[in-house]
């Protein structure tokens, strides 16, 4: 078949299955969810295979397709997800004037006389009612910007935020083109982060703020390259004040700056004083206890599509005859901390290595912790475009499978749909290691 027309058709696939994900199917729709992803990753694999293949493809055009496939869930509401509903909680509370760490929803709605019609709307969406809130000052920020408005409604608020979201995706792909070439490496691998379903629908559809955290990495490490040791610092912490994770690699560009003393200076001295920016009043309400009880419970509670951690759970169960959760939560926490230290040992004076090693620091962390949603995966996917890593991109497409866990009908099934997703995962690292280990010196191991 013609190459322009199997183009055609598989483009015209992604943009049908990612508008039914991002539009018609619900988190407990299994079956609905596994055709339409499977489509959605066919059309993209397919998209991928001609243009990486095609490297004087019209990146422009493929760009356009990436943004007008975001553009079509911005008026949807989140139908796989309900976290956004926190979100505009939180937001609304600053509007009011209320410190969002000093009463849990629960808390607030209890209150004598209390009436807010905002609220009372979202209260009975919310997931966790009773917890305080783990979103760092960045993603606060975010969120009072999208309830401004002191007559907006509900819906107005998702589609500003989601309008939010859009423009940094289309920073983070904008940048991620300059960070290939300057790297000398083929800019269409962009089209591995910008026409992936996983981020579209889970970012653009769902609001999750990994899109977020992912600009200000790329950014990062742009500003990083360029030796403009000031700006790369205030990136990574406008990052980890969008999300905490990024904090995983500062050991390793500590390692990686460490022949540098002026440069180290002054890098973690610019963290550090935008830290105490971004956070101070963030935490001025002095209910810091808050949120780190809700940053312990998340480890110790809450447990989603884990890989070692289910293993361990099974033998502990075993053992003791219940759930050792409150015990394998930290310990495996303690165990990430670890083999993140042991990987400086591997840091070298070069962009693409430490790219691959913060990669493998959140790999660790996915495959030690007690909670993976699929839009945990988006990191990952950001970090495939310089590392070629195409398991982590097979590790998208089945993540999926993890939602069978709010089917009905499959849920019974669930801890096997995992066990598959994860079996599916290694036997795709094992192949594409052996292939990459043919060219030793641009993989690294943990």
């Amino acid at each position: 078949m013609d190459r322009s027309i199997v183009l055609g058709l598989s483009i015209s696939c992604l943009i049908g299955s990612i508008w039914y994900l991002g539009t018609q199917v619900g988190q407990g729709d299994f079956s609905q969810l596994i055709l339409s992803y499977s489509g959605a990753f066919l059309a993209y694999g397919i998209c991928l295979f001609y243009t990486i293949r095609n490297p004087s493809s019209a990146l422009a055009l493929w760009v356009g397709i990436a943004v007008l496939l975001r553009l079509m869930l911005v008026s949807s509401s989140p139908n796989l997800s309900d976290d956004i509903y926190r979100f505009l909680w939180d937001g609304h509370l600053m509007q009011e004037g209320i410190s969002v760490l000093s009463y849990t929803p629960s808390q607030i709605m209890a209150m004598p006389g209390f009436s807010d019609a905002y609220l009372e709307q979202l209260y009975p969406l919310l997931n966790s009612p009773d917890y305080f809130t783990i979103y760092p000052p960045v993603s606060q920020l975010v969120f009072y910007l999208s309830t401004i408005g002191d007559t907006w409604s509900v819906e107005t608020s998702i589609t500003t935020m989601k309008l939010i979201l859009i423009g940094f995706e289309v920073g983070t792909i904008l940048l991620i083109i300059q960070l290939l070439r300057a790297l000398k490496l083929p800019t269409s691998n962009v089209l591995i982060y910008a026409l992936n379903p996983l981020v579209i629908v889970e970012v653009c559809g769902q609001t999750h703020f990994e899109g977020v955290m992912v600009f200000f990495l790329v950014a990062m490490i742009y500003f990083l390259y360029k030796k403009q040791m000031c700006l790369s610092g205030a990136m990574m912490s406008l990052s980890i004040a969008t999300k905490l994770l990024p904090l995983m690699c500062l050991p390793l560009l500590l390692k990686f700056l460490h022949n540098d003393r002026r440069s180290l200076i002054v890098y973690f001295m610019t963290i550090a004083s935008c830290i105490a920016i971004l956070f101070i009043p963030f935490f001025w309400s002095l209910d810091v206890a808050n949120f780190v009880d809700s940053l312990d419970l998340y480890f110790r509670k809450f447990e989603f599509n884990a890989s070692v951690y289910y293993v361990l759970r099974w033998i502990g169960k075993l053992l003791t005859g219940y759930n050792q959760i409150s015990i394998i939560g930290p310990l495996l926490s303690l165990l990430t901390i670890g083999f993140i230290l042991n990987l400086t040992k591997k840091v070298k004076a070069s962009i693409p290595t430490l790219i691959q090693l913060m990669s493998w620091c959140f790999v660790c962390y996915l495959l030690l912790t007690t909670t993976v949603h699929p839009w945990y995966l988006i990191t990952l996917v950001f970090f495939s475009v310089f590392t070629r890593d195409w398991w982590i991109v097979i590790w998208a497409g089945v993540g999926i499978l993890s939602y069978s866990l709010y089917s009905e009908t499959w849920t019974a099934y669930h801890l096997w749909f995992v066990a598959l997703e994860y079996l599916i995962v290694i036997g795709a690292y094992l192949i594409m290691r052996r292939q990459k280990e043919k060219e030793p010196k641009k993989y690294i191991t943990p």
